[in-house]
């Protein structure tokens, strides 16, 4: 084994620079598809990591004119939860305006570095987000806070229990620290709040005042639907509909977009940003498939060289097993060399 890779690797260098050509035009193009590909799968694998993930939907609204809407009225939810019995779940999502900042112990922290939302309770068994310390909310001015934020506004100091003022003078304290949300998802939230607390701020309420069903005008929240096992996402939706059509005396339609297509898919469920994954995908077949041709076309045009030196080994004895085996050799190192420098590549990416 030892001696036929000597033969493969003395042949190699005999012929450096066809070897050097090639392992660079493999490098090159492996690098590339492998780059491309890497970004495919990450762009394809938004949000697939939920457990319940294949029966979340997000409620999207249809207006008579035939616009989409990511976000519905607040009493959507709650109404859709006591009246449909397909709904597992619901949980809302609002981006919380209501502080435009934060203070901590003489520190301010903007919301444009400081993103947060007012979630329901449901937030945390809906969707596959941990809470590493501490719990979940307990009153209408609890605030989980992610790992990395706790780290930044109370460094060593443990966050739970600690109170942070909002820009409008209210004070939170914090319950839980949450492990930082994943690149691959839609929810990028550096802190939650309950979302009666944005219910509180919206409506200019009090405590105990709000309640859930009324507010059918001001579509502000995202909402999601978790539905049992089998049902129809389709009938969910035109029962939804005709629910808030019942509420609201106004003609009201619903579309069901599945968790996973959130990211590439436009509201309506038609293909948006998959067609660029797509396009991409393509291109790189089409450079894994040049970087080919162009290896033949190089091999060819040393065919004839090659030619006289196989001739050689013929008239010494050479035998066509040995000789068959000596040029898959040379391609295999050349390609294995390839792909251990694209490897290196892509790491230092």
């Amino acid at each position: 084994m030892f001696y036929h890779l000597k033969i493969i690797l003395r042949s190699l260098r005999r012929n450096g620079l066809y070897s050097f050509i090639n392992i660079i035009g493999l490098t090159i193009s492996l690098t590339a598809c492998v780059l491309i590909m890497l970004w495919a799968y990450d762009e394809a694998s938004f949000d697939r990591f939920h457990r319940n993930g294949e029966h979340i939907y997000r409620v999207n609204g249809k207006s008579l004119s035939g616009y989409y809407s990511i976000n519905v009225t607040e009493a959507v939810a709650p109404s859709a939860m006591a009246e449909i019995p397909e709904i597992e779940k619901t949980c809302r999502i609002g981006q919380y305006y209501s502080a435009s900042f934060w203070e901590y112990d003489d520190k301010r922290f903007y919301t444009s570095a400081f993103n947060g939302a007012a979630v329901d309770t449901s937030f945390f068994s809906m969707f596959d987000f941990k809470i590493i310390k501490g719990g979940s909310f307990t009153d209408h001015l609890s605030m989980v806070i992610s790992e990395t934020k706790a780290k930044v506004i109370f460094g060593d100091d443990d966050p739970i229990g600690k109170l942070i003022k909002s820009s409008h003078n209210k004070w939170f304290h914090i319950t839980g620290v949450m492990q930082d949300m994943p690149k691959n998802t839609g929810f990028r939230y550096d802190y939650l709040v309950p979302f009666i607390a944005l219910q509180l701020d919206y409506h200019r309420a009090e405590v105990g005042a709000i309640t859930e069903t009324e507010y059918w005008r001001g579509n502000f929240v995202e909402t999601y639907f978790q539905i049992m096992p089998g049902v129809d996402a389709s009938l969910v939706a035109d029962k939804t509909g005709q629910m808030a059509t019942r509420r609201t005396n106004n003609e009201t339609a619903f579309i069901l977009q599945p968790l996973s297509k959130l990211h590439l898919f436009l509201p309506d469920g038609q293909p948006g940003s998959i067609k660029t994954v797509r396009l991409f995908c393509v291109i790189a077949a089409l450079i894994l498939l040049i970087a080919c041709i162009n290896y033949i076309n190089l091999v060819t045009a040393r065919a004839s060289k090659r030619n006289k030196e196989i001739s050689v080994k013929k008239i010494l004895g050479g035998k066509r097993q040995q000789l068959i085996g000596q040029l898959t050799g040379e391609a295999v190192v050349l390609f294995l060399v390839a792909m251990a420098l694209s490897v290196y590549f892509v790491y230092l990416k």
